[in-house]
């Protein structure tokens, strides 16, 4: 395999029979434990060297396999994931809550996220999963806003 093919298919992962996109994000999740410390400066810098490196795999396998956003391609599903779970509380509740939203956002692909896909390459196989994260951290954090409204813990 080659190295464009290990980081886009997330060590493999992206060939699971079942739900790839699925075992990709669960993948980020696990991937994002040990950085989970990392100031937002430098998650921020890991996040945009992140963003890069799937922007070039994605594209590549792309490419390689000839087929528009394959299934394989799960480094966008972990990219985005990390991203949310940066994002949300720092508790497991949160991380599952965001799990979940951001794979019914990525799957139901609300507008705009459409027109994020129809970018080039591996710019729009990435960049619709983020939106589909801002989607995630955005509805998560306007229902933490609400539970803090009614004193409920959140």
């Amino acid at each position: 395999m080659k190295f464009y093919q290990v980081i886009a298919t997330g060590f493999g992962v992206g060939y699971f029979p079942f739900l790839p996109g699925t075992a990709g994000s669960l993948l980020g999740l696990f991937l994002f434990l040990p950085l989970r410390s990392l100031s937002p400066f430098f998650f921020g810098l890991f996040f945009v060297f992140l963003f890069g490196l799937g922007t070039y795999a994605a594209g590549a396998c792309e490419r390689s396999l000839q087929k528009k956003d394959a299934g394989e391609i799960v480094i966008d599903e972990i990219a985005a994931m990390m991203i949310v779970l940066f994002l949300l509380p720092a508790s497991l509740g949160w991380w599952i809550a965001g799990f979940i939203t951001f794979r019914i956002f990525d799957i139901a692909k609300p507008p705009p996220i459409p027109l994020f896909e129809k970018l080039p390459g591996g710019w729009g196989i990435m960049a619709d999963d983020v939106a589909a994260a801002g989607y995630a951290v955005l509805s998560l954090r306007l229902i933490e806003m609400i539970l803090k409204s009614l004193g409920v813990g959140g």
